[in-house]
C-alpha cells in the first residue's frame, strides 16, 4: 500500500460483551432449593424464608409488604420486591437510585449473605456500565466470595460471577490475571453442565479472548473451535454464538498471517449477524472486521462495499462518533483512495 496510513482494526476479538446474571441462582436464593444455604437467620441457625429476609429497615429501601411484621426492631423484607425494585430502576435507566438501594443493603450489618449476593450482581453491572471498572471488580470479588461461602467452591452458581470477574479483568487489560479465573469458570461449567450446554461455549470464548490478547493465537484457535462445535450443535449454524466464533477465528487467522482463511470466516459471521440482527452494533462490528480483512488482501472494491454497509448501519443507529464507527470511516476513505 503506497500510503503510510494503515488500514486497521480496533480490538475486534469478541467475547460475551455483557455481564451475565445469576439466573437459577436468584430462584435458589429466594426459595431455598439448595439445602444448607441460608437467606434468613434464626437463633444462629441457618434457615430459609420464602421471599423474606430479616434485617434492619434502612431509610430509602422499599417499604415492607403490608403483611411484613416488626420483631425487636427488625423487619421482614420481601426479597423479590427488593430485587424487582432494583430491576425497575435499571430498566428506567435510574442507575444512581438503583446503586443507592444496593449500597444501603450492603451497608446494613444485619443483611444476610443471600440478600448481599442479589444486590451485588446488579451493582456490578451498574458500575461496569458507568466505567468504574475497579469498583465493579471489587464488588464482583465480594460476590464470588459470598457465593463460595454459601454454596461451596466449584458450585455451578459461582460460575456466572467468575465469568463477570474474568470479563472485568480483561477490560482492564489484565489478561494474564484473568486466565485462572476463566479456567475455573470453565472447569465448573464443564463439570456441572451437559456437554452441549452453551455455558461451556461462553466460558471457552472468554478464556480464548485472554489468550488472543496475549498473542497466543494457537491456544485461542483451539478454544474457539471447541466453542464453535458446542454452539453449532446447540443452536445451529445460523446463530449468534456461531457468528461470534466465526468472527474470532477470522481475527485469529489474520493475526497468524492467513488473511485468505480469515476473510472467509469474517464474511460468514457478518452475513449471519445481518440476517439475524439487521441494523445492530454487532452487525456493524463484523462488517468492519470483514472489510478491514478484505483491504489487507488488497481487495479494495469489495472492502469499500463492506465498509460502506458498516458505515450505513452505524448511521442508522446514531453511532457515528463511536470508536468503531470512526475506524470504519477512516478505513473506507483509505480503501476508496487505494481502489481509485
Amino acid at each position: 500500500m503506497a500510503s503510510k496510513k494503515k488500514v486497521f482494526g480496533k480490538k475486534s476479538f469478541r467475547a460475551r460483551s455483557r455481564l451475565v446474571g445469576p439466573y437459577a441462582l436468584e430462584e435458589d436464593l429466594r426459595n431455598g432449593i439448595d439445602s444448607g444455604c441460608a437467606l434468613g437467620k434464626s437463633a444462629g441457625t441457618s434457615v430459609f424464608s420464602t421471599f423474606e429476609i430479616r434485617f434492619q429497615f434502612a431509610p430509602g429501601l422499599p417499604a415492607p409488604e403490608a403483611d411484613g411484621a416488626a420483631h425487636g426492631g427488625m423487619v421482614f423484607m420481601d426479597v423479590r420486591e427488593l430485587v424487582a425494585k432494583v430491576g425497575r430502576l435499571m430498566d428506567q435507566r435510574r442507575f444512581g437510585e438503583a446503586e443507592a438501594v444496593c449500597r444501603e443493603v450492603l451497608a446494613n450489618g444485619d443483611a444476610p449473605d443471600g440478600a448481599r449476593i442479589l444486590v451485588l450482581e446488579p451493582l456490578v453491572r451498574i458500575l461496569r456500565q458507568d466505567g468504574r471498572l475497579a469498583e465493579a471488580e471489587k464488588a464482583c470479588r465480594q460476590e464470588v466470595a459470598l457465593l463460595e461461602k454459601m454454596f461451596g467452591k466449584g458450585h455451578a452458581h459461582v460460575a456466572p460471577a467468575l465469568h463477570n470477574l474474568s470479563l472485568l479483568l480483561g477490560m482492564q487489560g489484565r489478561h494474564e490475571e484473568a486466565i485462572p479465573v476463566s479456567d475455573e469458570e470453565l472447569a465448573i461449567v464443564t463439570a456441572s453442565q451437559p456437554a452441549e450446554s452453551t455455558a461451556i461455549a461462553d466460558a471457552l470464548v472468554a478464556l480464548a479472548e485472554h489468550h488472543y490478547e496475549l498473542s497466543r493465537f494457537d491456544v485461542a484457535e483451539l478454544l474457539v473451535q471447541r466453542a464453535l462445535d458446542v454452539y453449532e450443535k446447540a443452536d445451529g449454524r445460523q446463530s449468534l454464538g456461531v457468528s461470534t466464533c466465526l468472527n474470532n477465528l477470522g481475527r485469529i487467522y489474520e493475526n497468524m498471517g492467513d488473511n485468505e482463511r480469515g476473510v472467509t470466516f469474517l464474511k460468514e459471521s457478518a452475513q449471519i449477524r445481518q440476517d439475524l440482527l439487521g441494523a445492530h452494533p454487532d452487525t456493524a462490528f463484523s462488517l468492519l472486521n470483514y472489510g478491514t480483512c478484505l483491504a489487507a488482501l488488497g481487495r479494495f472494491a469489495e472492502a469499500s462495499e463492506a465498509l460502506a454497509r458498516c458505515q450505513a448501519v452505524y448511521r442508522e443507529l446514531g453511532m457515528e462518533e463511536s470508536p468503531y464507527a470512526r475506524a470504519c470511516a477512516e478505513n473506507l476513505e483509505i480503501c476508496r483512495k487505494e481502489g481509485a
